[in-house]
């Protein structure tokens, strides 16, 4: 009769293999460790001696350095230590990872830092460029203001008002310093510009009535809604205004009425 029962194994089969860092790695690994909760704990190396220091160590921030660099042995009472003020685990100073595996974290952390840095320094260009902008049609704004007061000429003004307008676009209405300076009220510039937005609604609005029916119904009906009531006088979206304001339309009725106002306020 053949023996079904299962053989016993002995204690060194039954045991799991294990991957043990070898000891020779052991300061080296500990080192990498104690930088990253170092790092992530947000101290400098003169801030973690500093703190060892108050718990009765003598230690300087070249201590942290070399335990960093595995260039010191390290006592039991240290790692104590660190693993409090860092509030990391022992048992995370003493796994069983590889230097790399430390540096592969570090390395991604530091990663995530740097594209947190490019994306703050982004949003400061970015800011940097709009205020330059702004400086931009002030500058040339008061430009065009000083030779009028100077040569008491309105067709140069015109045109270069109508030039400033193309390239800046509404920047130039909300260039409330210049026109402040130039004793131009600011009530009158914002009438022109919603004057020179009920004229483009009324230019777009009478395109309509010499398309097809077939055109017409193509057109969003909210759109035409919206451009009547705009032709009315009544303060347009600021999406149905942005589309008002690239018409060439829209920047001639402004420079005219602008011209008017500098016209009318500013003398030599």
């Amino acid at each position: 009769m053949r023996d079904t029962r299962q053989p016993t194994s002995t204690n060194a089969d039954a045991m799991p293999h294990v991957e043990v860092l070898p000891i020779a790695d052991v300061p080296r690994a500990f080192g990498a460790r104690l930088r990253l909760a170092r790092q992530e704990a947000g101290l400098s190396q003169d801030g973690l001696a500093k703190a060892m220091a108050e718990c009765g160590f003598n230690w300087r921030q070249t201590t942290v350095a070399k335990t960093e660099a595995a260039d010191r042995p390290v006592l039991f009472a240290e790692v104590v230590a660190l693993s409090r003020i860092l509030k990391t685990g022992i048992d995370e100073f003493l796994s069983e990872g590889t230097p790399l595996d430390s540096l592969l974290v570090e390395l991604q952390r530091a990663v995530m830092d740097r594209e947190k840095d490019v994306h703050n320094a982004e949003q400061r260009m970015h800011i940097a460029r709009w205020n330059l902008h702004n400086t931009e049609v002030g500058l040339r704004l008061a430009q065009a203001f000083h030779a009028y007061r100077r040569d008491s000429d309105s067709g140069p003004l015109r045109a270069d008002i109508e030039l400033i307008l193309e390239q800046y676009g509404e920047s130039v209405t909300r260039a409330y310093g210049v026109f402040e300076a130039a004793m131009i009220p600011i009530p009158r510039v914002v009438d022109a510009e919603a004057k020179a937005l009920q004229e483009a609604a009324r230019v777009e609005l009478a395109q309509y009535d010499r398309m097809s029916e077939s055109d017409m119904e193509s057109e969003s009906g909210e759109w035409l809604l919206a451009l009547a009531s705009a032709a009315e006088g009544n303060k347009p979206a600021a999406a149905v205004s942005d589309q008002l304001s690239l018409g060439n339309g829209y920047r001639v009725h402004l420079a005219e009425l602008l011209t008017d106002l500098v016209v009318e306020y500013v003398h030599a």
